[in-house]
């Protein structure tokens, strides 16, 4: 009897010549199978003797696999190199010979960033995966990695795993703006909160948070916190400032910055109105002409200009006292000049106004009255009121009594109508106060002695060059009854006749 051990050895091995001892294959032995039931060969009995052992020889048809796949593994940016990771391994239901040998990166290592590392545990071949270079995630932000196991066998029999690998950002990175300079025009006369441009920055670092700030000008400019747009501040001023270069700084959360320059163009406005300047030519710098000057004298000089366009010449018109002043453009320069001199004591002053309008749109112009005092000179002579005086005088006057009170007038001003009185020729019967013209007695008058009187009286200005003029006096005495009657004789004789007729004058006495 014949039979194969163990049992249900008969459903893989039959006996077809016991004689010869022949042995077939009934159906196909899958010698992994049959190892999991712990089956590794098959033992033939005659009659309970042992005759044949048949070995259950292992062939390569079984490829590796991979416990898992595919494999979702992070690493951090910039983790250190050699870190590494385990991938476990690939198992092969094959015999030793034909089991997991090696494993390979076939696609998907950028830059050769990982490498492989094997190491036996028991009988199983692990593998570590290992970080051979600095990851950047600005770089390579996700890695899929095919990895090969591959067996023993002849050809080799394989299995794939598919990593993949994302890299964790750490905010290593600082923004960039795309350019170092922008620029942008904007008006004078624009208000604050008029924006000028957008000015943003990049961050390579995923969900990193920029912020905008400026460094300089802070009082004409500000600049959103958030979306970097850039505003006016303050007012802007062509004239004073046609270009401002505004340092823009963008930070994110780790503090890493980066700079760029905004420069801002300030376009001209006709904004500015003329401006008109007066330097007087007079010697002290006043306003002031002498009525002495002559015809074609220049009497002031003017400055005209206009901020906005200061290359281009302004209009200048005068009115007012136009006879008197004109104007005279020599050599660019504009000067007020004298068309014809006024009489001070006629007209003391001579008023124009200018006007200075410029060629912008719209039209700005300046008005500026001047006003130009005559200043005197003494060509004006003295007078007294009168030519001759003619009064009449008691001679009981006291000493001190006032006599005649003078005036005279003067045309001119100042010192030279500042008058001065005074004798043509001494007196010893009158004082004459030289400031006030009053004269008084000095002593007591005779009409007995002297009845009449002729004096001449003179008025002198105070000028450089003094003026003056000359009056009469003619003063009469008057007669009072001062002085007791005295006879000529003490003692006078006479005769008459007895027969005088009444009537008869007989003696004439004097006193």
């Amino acid at each position: 009897m014949i039979v194969i051990k163990p049992p249900g050895g008969e459903k893989y091995l039959e006996v077809i010549d016991s004689q010869r001892g022949t042995v077939q294959i009934r159906s196909k032995i899958d010698r992994e199978s049959l190892a999991k039931l712990g089956i590794r060969e098959f033992d033939i009995l005659v009659n309970d003797q042992f005759e044949l052992r048949v070995n259950i020889k292992d062939k390569n048809d079984n490829a590796p696999q991979w416990i898992r796949t595919p494999l979702n593994i992070t690493f951090p940016e910039k983790v250190p190199i050699d870190s590494r990771t385990s991938l476990g391994y690939a198992f092969d239901d094959d015999t030793l010979e034909y089991s997991t040998k090696n494993y390979e990166i076939v696609s998907g290592n950028i830059h050769d960033t990982f490498r492989l590392q094997v190491h036996k545990k028991v009988s199983f071949l692990y593998v570590d995966l290992i970080v051979n270079r600095v990851i950047d995630y600005e770089t390579v932000p996700h890695f899929k990695l095919v990895i090969n196991a591959y067996d023993g066998g002849s050809p080799r029999l394989s299995d794939s795993l598919v990593v993949n690998i994302d890299i964790i950002d750490s905010n290593d990175s600082p923004p960039i703006f795309n350019l170092s300079r922008f620029s942008a025009e904007i008006p004078e006369n624009s208000n604050v909160g008029t924006q000028v441009r957008s000015v943003t920055a990049t961050d390579l670092d995923t969900n990193d948070v920029l912020s905008y700030t400026i460094t300089n000008y802070k009082d004409k400019f500000q600049i959103d916190e958030k979306s970097g747009m850039l505003t006016v501040a303050g007012k802007l001023d062509y004239e004073r400032e046609t270009k401002y270069d505004v340092i823009v700084v963008c930070s994110d959360k780790a503090g890493l910055d980066a700079t760029a320059v905004v420069s801002v163009s300030v376009t001209n406005v006709n904004d500015n109105y003329p401006t008109i300047d007066v330097k007087y030519l007079a010697e002290d710098g006043s306003n002031r002409i002498v009525e002495t000057a002559e015809k074609g004298d220049y009497v002031a000089r003017l400055s005209v200009s206009d901020a906005d366009e200061p290359d281009k010449a302004v209009n200048v018109t005068i009115k007012g006292d136009s006879e008197y002043i004109g104007l005279d453009n020599s050599d660019k320069i504009i000067y007020l000049k004298l068309l014809s001199v006024p009489d001070r004591e006629k007209l003391s002053e001579i008023s124009v106004t200018i006007t200075a309008t410029d060629s912008g749109t719209p039209t700005l112009r300046t008005k500026k009255t001047i006003i130009l005092h005559i200043t005197d000179s003494n060509d004006n002579t003295p007078k007294f009121d009168k030519d001759i005086y003619s009064i009449v005088i008691s001679e009981s006057l006291p000493p001190g009594s006032s006599v005649l009170h003078l005036h005279a007038t003067d045309l001119d001003e100042g010192d030279n109508a500042l008058l001065r009185y005074s004798w043509v020729s001494t007196q010893s019967l009158f004082n004459l106060d030289a400031e006030s013209g009053l004269i008084t007695t000095s002593g007591w008058l005779d009409c007995e002695k002297r009845d009449e009187e002729e004096l001449e009286v003179r008025v002198t200005d105070s000028g450089l060059s003094p003026l003056s003029s000359k009056a009469k006096i003619h003063l009469k005495i008057e007669d009072v009854d001062d002085n007791i009657p005295i006879f000529d004789l003490s003692f006078y004789n006479a005769t008459i006749e007895e027969d005088a007729k009444e009537g008869h004058c007989f003696l004439q006495v004097s006193s």
